[in-house]
């Protein structure tokens, strides 16, 4: 409801992981599994969207971030999936010029990484894309944060812009 909401007044939505789900179920597009599960750092590449959206401008066109995740956001009809990973194709949607999914997150702080570590061991079960535990405590995680600062205030600026 809070989503719908916020969709209907025209509000800045930004939503991670979990968050991005909802969002495009806001919009009536389902949730899909991912073809991979992923725990840990990993690169993400920019789609040609992606390269042209002002939020990633000077990015490299692959960047790690953090990933926790089964499923993807739902796509609708005038979605437009802005990054992609070998183990999930729909990393980062743009739904509209002010609503934005991440399916992976740049906001998990390492002792984040840690309480995830400690309440879902079962995560960490061996898979193509699943670090271990002593490899997510080893990541950069500033790094990360840094482009998440960034894309924050490109966000907030072009809202401004918009409205």
């Amino acid at each position: 409801m809070l989503i719908k909401d916020s969709i209907s007044k025209s509000k800045l939505i930004l939503g991670f992981c979990l968050g991005a789900q909802l969002i495009g179920e806001a919009f009536r597009a389902k949730t899909p599994k991912s073809p991979q599960k992923e725990v840990g750092v990993f690169p993400i590449t920019l789609t040609n969207e992606g390269l042209k959206n002002a939020l990633f401008e000077g990015f490299p066109s692959s960047f790690p971030v953090i990933h926790w995740h089964n499923d993807m956001p739902g796509e609708t009809l005038t979605s437009q999936i802005l990054a992609a990973s070998p183990g999930c194709p729909k990393q980062i949607i743009q739904y509209s010029d002010s609503i934005y999914g991440f399916q992976c997150h740049l906001e998990i702080t390492k002792e984040g990484i840690r309480e995830l570590i400690d309440a879902c061991p079962q995560d960490l079960i061996s898979s193509p894309y699943t670090q271990s535990r002593e490899e997510l405590l080893m990541n950069d995680y500033a790094s990360i944060h840094e482009k998440l600062f960034l894309i924050l205030d490109r966000l907030v600026e072009e809202y401004r812009n918009i409205h």
